[in-house]
C-alpha cells in the first residue's frame, strides 16, 4: 500500500469520493456533450467549421450553442453518437469516461508496482476526472492516452508511445508538450509515428470539413476566438497564465511566461528518467497552458501516482490526501472565494516538478 492508510480505508474513502463526484451526473444535464453531439452530427459537411451554419444547426435543435473547437478529424469519433438522442449519448459518454479513468488507474498501478485494485480506486476517486464526465466532457481520453504513453515508455515501446502521443494531437494543448518531450529526448521512432498520425489527422480533417484543404488557419482563428471568450471566466482558471492575467498581467505576456517556463524545463526533462519526465509533462502541460478548466486537471493523476511511488513520508500520504480533498471540494471553495483551489494543485505540482527534475536530472534513467 503506497499510502499510510489501510486497504479497507482506501476503498472506503475512494468509493466515497467517487460517489460524491458522480452526484452532478445524476441530474442528467448534457452540458458540454451537446457540442460533441453537434460535431458528430455535422462532420463531413461544411457546417462543422462554418460558424454560422454550425450555430444555426444547433439553434434549430434547441441545444447549447458553441463552435467546434477541436481539429476537425476528431468530430468523426462522435458520428455514431449523432444517431442517438443527446441524453443517451451523454449517458454513454459518462460511462465510457468512467471506464477510461478506471483503465488509466489500472495501467498506472502496473507501471508503478501497485495493486491493480488500488490503482482503479485511486483513479475513480480523483474528482476532476469524474467531473469531466459529469459535464459531458472527455478528459478521460487524454488521461488514458498519457497513461498509455507512460506504460509504453516503461516497456520501451516506441510504437505505443508514438501512437499515444499521435492521438493526443487531437487536443494540441496537451499534445505539443509531449511532442517537445519526445524531440528533446531524441525518441525519433516515436516522433516518426507522431508525424504519420499528424498526416492522417490532416487528411481526415479535410474530409470532415467537406474538402477544406486550408482548414488549419481557420482552426487557429477558432482557437483565438475561444481563448478570448474563456478569458471572461478567469476566476475559474487553474493555469499560471490565467492566474497572472487575473492579477493584471497583459494576456500576451502571461501566455509568453507560461511558454518560456516550459521551455526552461526542457533540458531537465531531457535528462530525467522517463517516468518522471512524463509525469511532470502531464502537470506542466496543464499548469503552464494558456488556459485550462477544472476537468482538465484529470491529467494530473499520473503525477500523483509518481509521487505515491517515489516520495518518502511524511511527504507522501499527507499531500496526496490533501490534494484529493481539495479536488473534491473545489466547487464550494470556488463559489465562496471566487478562486479555483485546483490552481493550488496545478501550480504547486509544477513547483514540485521543478524540485524533482533538478534534483534528478543528472541521474541515469531508472525506468523504461
Amino acid at each position: 500500500m503506497p499510502l499510510r492508510l489501510s486497504p479497507d480505508r482506501v476503498v472506503l474513502y475512494g468509493v466515497t469520493l467517487f460517489v460524491f463526484g458522480m452526484l452532478p451526473a445524476l441530474l442528467g444535464h448534457p452540458g458540454d456533450w451537446q457540442r460533441f453531439w453537434a460535431g458528430g452530427a455535422t462532420v463531413g459537411t461544411s457546417a462543422l467549421f462554418n460558424e454560422a451554419e454550425h450555430l444555426g444547426f444547433q439553434t434549430a435543435r434547441g441545444i447549447g450553442m458553441g463552435i467546434w473547437t477541436y481539429p476537425p478529424a476528431f468530430a468523426w469519433a462522435f458520428l455514431p453518437a449523432a444517431h442517438l438522442t443527446i441524453s443517451a449519448g451523454y449517458a454513454l459518454n459518462f460511462v465510457f469516461m468512467l471506464i477510461l479513468v478506471g483503465l488509466s488507474g489500472w495501467l498506472l498501478a502496473g507501471v508503478f508496482g501497485f495493486q491493480r485494485r488500488f490503482g482503479v480506486v485511486a483513479a475513480l476517486a480523483w474528482q476532476p476526472a469524474i467531473y469531466s464526465g459529469d459535464v459531458g466532457q472527455i478528459s478521460g481520453i487524454w488521461l488514458f492516452l498519457i497513461t498509455l504513453a507512460m506504460a509504453g515508455a516503461a516497456q520501451g515501446s516506441s510504437l505505443i508511445v508514438g501512437l499515444a502521443v499521435g492521438f493526443m494531437l487531437l487536443k494540441p494543448t496537451i499534445a505539443l508538450p509531449f511532442v517537445a518531450l519526445l524531440l528533446v529526448r531524441r525518441q525519433w521512432r516515436a516522433c516518426a509515428i507522431v508525424v504519420v498520425c499528424a498526416g492522417a489527422w490532416y487528411l481526415a480533417s479535410v474530409a470532415a470539413t467537406d474538402g477544406e484543404w486550408a482548414w488549419i488557419p481557420h482552426y487557429i482563428a477558432v482557437l483565438r476566438t475561444l481563448h478570448d471568450v474563456d478569458m471572461g471566466a478567469l476566476y475559474n482558471g487553474i493555469t499560471l497564465p490565467m492566474v497572472l492575467m487575473r492579477l493584471g498581467t497583459a494576456q500576451a505576456l502571461a501566455i509568453a511566461i507560461g511558454a518560456i517556463a516550459f521551455i526552461c524545463f526542457l533540458p531537465a526533462l531531457s535528462r530525467a528518467n522517463i517516468l518522471l519526465a512524463m509525469s511532470c509533462t502531464s502537470v506542466l502541460s496543464l499548469a503552464l497552458s494558456a488556459h485550462a478548466w477544472m476537468y482538465d486537471a484529470a491529467i494530473v493523476l499520473p503525477a500523483l501516482f509518481y509521487a505515491m511511488a517515489k516520495l518518502a513520508e511524511p511527504w507522501r500520504t499527507r499531500p496526496i490526501v490533501a490534494a484529493y480533498l481539495l479536488a473534491a471540494l473545489w466547487m464550494p471553495i470556488d463559489a465562496a472565494i471566487r478562486f479555483n483551489p485546483l490552481a493550488i494543485i496545478t501550480l504547486g505540482g509544477a513547483g514540485l516538478c521543478a524540485v524533482a527534475l533538478y534534483r534528478k536530472a543528472k541521474q541515469p534513467q531508472l525506468e523504461g
